[in-house]
């Protein structure tokens, strides 16, 4: 098993994020700007989406047309802003 392998898991158990049927893509998603983290040479993003009944928030930047994905997890915040942006 990889590096990156090993990190992927790693995250996946931390965040409890299990891939599978169970996790389709959500129409209502948000994205937004992460104005704090974003840079000159680099902007970073939110996606906040429900995946299987909860609102998982995945933070990534764009790198060489690629998304790359920064940390993910069940955020109280990303929860919220999800329920505002879609009127719930």
């Amino acid at each position: 098993m990889g590096r990156s392998e090993k990190r992927r898991k790693r995250s996946q158990t931390r965040h409890f994020i299990l891939p599978g049927p169970g996790c389709t893509i959500d129409t209502r998603r948000v994205v937004a700007l992460d104005v704090k983290h974003s840079t000159g040479v680099e902007k970073r993003y939110f996606c906040f989406g429900d995946v299987d009944g909860r609102i998982l928030t995945v933070r990534f930047t764009m790198r060489a047309g690629k998304i790359r994905i920064i940390g993910a997890g069940y955020w109280r915040e990303g929860k919220n802003r999800y329920e505002e942006e879609n009127g719930l």
